[in-house]
């Protein structure tokens, strides 16, 4: 029987958390592959930032994180009553098999731990006050759905895939070895993926229509600063993140842009995100060092980072996976870390629920999917059992491969940094029991990484950029001159057709003289640039925009206007 443990307000939060197969939104491949593409959610309704916002106002002013509702209880009490009926049957049956050689009740599925399920069950009544003391061996019902779920993902996986699994938990797994031809001949497959794939009718990017904005996004990035989505840093790092499976390092990428704009525009979106994108609440919580990397060769046996969410000082959700997702760049800039994973340990001590609930509504917005970061572990520690429900719901939105290595630790920080250490988690790496407490020497070392790492990539980005071409991107409302569908579907273009629809008759007239109709043509374009519009075209080398003159761009309102009269 199942009991639905979770406040009312996580019920009516909660969607179908589990990743969708790639067969739903992408098709087969023609080697019969099944490819799995995490579901984006609506992409135009239920991932909206403003939603989320909404989301967390709603859940504060609803969840009161104290009382339970009754249904629960109910259900709760039920369940503990045929519990106990069960324990007494087997007592019962235990005593007259006594003489019999001792077996297994249960076939009990293991976890990540390789301890049994039932002695796995997380209690931390010794902690809380409030909670009451649940009997011995009785299953932690608020987390039973979320160790279900990760039951069924690991028992889903083949044996050598857990096998890489609980090697990558206790850092004794070995990279795939690279080789310059071996990085080459990937980088070319990826490059067919993202270009002729792409567009392949029988391929697996035939979205769905819920789906379609990924590749969208992605095509117009590519078409308007191919520099950027064709950075070979960036592909060899989702080829690692993915284990040098190309099909998923073309999905990865793609998601990658996507999120890209989402959360931080268009424009930025054309160009390498730096920290002074961020918004400030993010800029605060980074610099107060609520995250911190630990990646230095001969340090620690694996790159590591560590949250501490009490110092946070967020007010949206959309600022913490603005901080997250900038973040990843920094944890994932060295090649170990792509090779070895990161270990992700977060540290929840001295939480508020609110900053939970912002949590939930990321994972939601699926950003955790698309950051350039393969997990290595994933450890929370908590301290106080009623974050379990919300736990519970954070671990089924969570990815899948997130949820594979999620692991909770309760407890004082002490207590967690014992059970981390079984991980193979120096203890050098890990916070005091003072966690709130900011280390200032590894805050600035944190953000001395952030601004190194930002002025190596604008260094690398605008270098060779010719001093003719325009440093900000195209905009929407600019006019792009050249031939194909991407220019005509442009929202600067389709607009600028609408204009020339409406000059179309007056220009027309046969009344005007050939000195009437130059002077529409310059006035047009005077009142184009005045409104900030830039008639741009490509640079000899592709990669960049450069504006036109103004003779140039009366040369294209009279083409246009041509060609419309012909039609």
């Amino acid at each position: 029987m199942t009991i639905d443990t979770k406040p009312p307000d996580l019920r009516s939060l909660e969607h179908n958390p589990q990743a969708t197969s790639l067969d739903d939104s992408v098709g087969h491949r023609k080697d019969g592959r099944s490819q799995s593409l995490q579901d984006d959610g609506d992409v135009d309704q239920a991932c909206a930032i403003d939603d989320l916002d909404f989301l967390n106002e709603k859940l504060d002013t609803e969840h009161t994180g104290e009382h339970q509702h009754v249904h629960q209880q109910e259900h709760q009490e039920q369940h503990q009553e045929q519990y106990q009926e069960q324990q007494q049957s087997s007592a019962s049956v235990a005593t007259d098999n006594s003489s019999k050689p001792s077996q297994r009740q249960n076939n009990k599925k293991r976890t990540l731990d390789g301890s049994s399920a039932s002695s796995s069950r997380l209690d931390d009544t010794s902690i809380d006050d409030d909670s009451k003391p649940s009997s011995s061996g009785q299953p932690d019902t608020e987390l039973l759905d979320a160790e279900r779920q990760q039951a069924r993902e690991i028992s889903a996986l083949s044996l050598r895939e857990r096998e890489d699994l609980y090697e990558d938990i206790h850092g004794v797994r070995r990279p795939v070895q690279e080789t310059e031809d071996f990085r080459q001949e990937h980088l070319q497959r990826l490059e067919m993926e993202l270009t002729v794939g792409l567009y392949d009718s029988k391929c697996k990017y035939e979205l769905s229509a819920k789906n379609r904005a990924i590749k969208a996004t992605y095509v117009m990035t590519s078409f308007l600063a191919p520099r950027i989505t064709s950075d070979v840093d960036l592909r060899l790092a989702m080829l690692r993140v993915s284990q040098w499976d190309v099909q998923d390092a073309a999905i990865k990428i793609m998601k990658y842009f996507h999120m890209k704009e989402r959360l931080f525009g268009r424009e930025v979106c054309l160009r390498p995100i730096v920290f002074s994108d961020l918004q400030e609440d993010a800029q605060e919580s980074i610099n107060n060092g609520s995250l911190c990397t630990h990646d230095e060769e001969g340090f620690s046996a694996r790159p590591m980072f560590t949250d501490v969410t009490a110092r946070w000082r967020l007010r949206t959700s959309q600022s913490l996976a603005q901080a997250m997702f900038y973040m990843t760049h920094i944890f994932s800039r060295t090649i170990r870390a792509q090779q070895n994973g990161v270990v992700c340990v977060i540290y929840t001590l001295g939480t508020e629920m609110a900053h939970f609930r912002k949590a939930l509504a990321m994972i939601r917005f699926n950003a955790l999917d698309a950051m350039p970061i393969r997990p290595a572990g994933v450890h929370i520690c908590v301290s106080h059992s009623r974050f379990k429900p919300i736990l519970s719901a954070i671990a089924q939105a969570m990815p899948k491969t997130f949820l594979l290595q999620w692991k909770l630790h309760f407890g004082s920080a002490q207590e967690c940094n014992d059970e981390l250490m079984t991980y193979g988690i120096p203890s050098r790496m890990l916070p005091g029991e003072d966690i709130i407490a900011c280390d200032r020497s590894v805050a600035q070392e944190t953000m001395a990484k952030c601004l190194q790492r930002d002025h190596n990539v604008l260094n690398k980005f605008y270098q060779g950029k010719p001093k003719e071409c325009v440093e900000v991107p195209p905009q929407p409302k600019d006019i792009l001159l050249g031939r194909g569908r991407p220019y005509q579907k442009y929202p600067g273009n389709v607009e600028f057709a609408r204009l020339l629809q409406e000059c179309k008759p007056a220009y027309n007239d046969p009344s005007n003289t050939r000195t009437e109709r130059t002077q529409l043509r310059k006035q047009l374009v005077q009142d184009l640039r005045d409104s900030g519009v830039r008639f741009l075209k490509r640079d000899d080398s592709g990669d960049w925009w450069e504006e036109v003159s103004d003779a140039a761009a009366r040369e294209r309102v009279s083409m246009s206007l041509r060609n419309m009269s012909r039609k």
